[in-house]
């Protein structure tokens, strides 16, 4: 939904005469978890490179008639790739949809690669080493809390400035409705030049 700046300046005084507040994009709560986010994402991809280039050179290294399962290569790269693809959709969450995706992608590369990392480094999720809480789960449980918080933020802050904007326009266009016919504008132009 687009919305007029006419309308949402007026929103915003509105709230603010109100005492209305709630957590928005350019908020201290939202800065504090896009920067874990960036922390925890840059180690993960840190760990995820060293990982490719570990079995890419074991690969080269191999003799050539030498066979290697590949799944687990595989599979982190493609999971790296789709986690850069999200961390670049990041840019673009003012958006509610966008920022739905966002925080949806994320929980689920983070769920990925927790049960990818688990199986590379032991046969039970039961006896894994420290390593892997601390070089793996800790990052990805980061990555999947913070981009959650930073999607809700914004869908959220989004709906409440949606429907606070849906009352103000109500009463103008109520306003709107009470001009006689003959000297009524178009609404456009009505709603740009409105005084609050």
């Amino acid at each position: 939904m687009a919305f007029n700046e006419n309308i949402l300046n007026r929103v915003k005084e509105r709230e603010q005469k109100l005492g209305v507040y709630y957590a928005k994009k350019d908020g201290k709560g939202y800065k504090i978890c896009k920067w874990l986010y960036i922390l925890a994402f840059a180690f993960t991809m840190v760990i995820n490179a060293l990982y490719i280039i570990g079995i890419l050179l074991i690969k080269s290294e191999l003799p050539s008639n030498a066979t290697m399962d590949m799944n687990g290569f595989i599979t982190v790269c493609i999971l790296t790739a789709v986690m850069l693809f999200v961390f670049i959709l990041s840019k673009f969450n003012a958006n509610p949809i966008v920022a739905g995706v966002f925080g949806g992608l994320n929980v689920i590369l983070s769920v990925c690669f927790t049960i990818v990392y688990a199986q590379l480094l032991g046969n039970t999720y039961v006896n894994l080493p420290a390593k892997f809480y601390l070089v793996h789960l800790l990052p990805l449980s980061i990555i999947l809390l913070c981009s959650l918080a930073m999607a809700l933020i914004v869908i959220n802050s989004y709906l409440k400035v949606k429907k606070a904007y849906e009352q103000v326009l109500e009463i103008v266009f109520r306003e709107y409705n009470a001009l006689p016919d003959e000297n009524k504008p178009e609404w456009e132009d009505f709603i740009n030049s409105y005084k609050f």
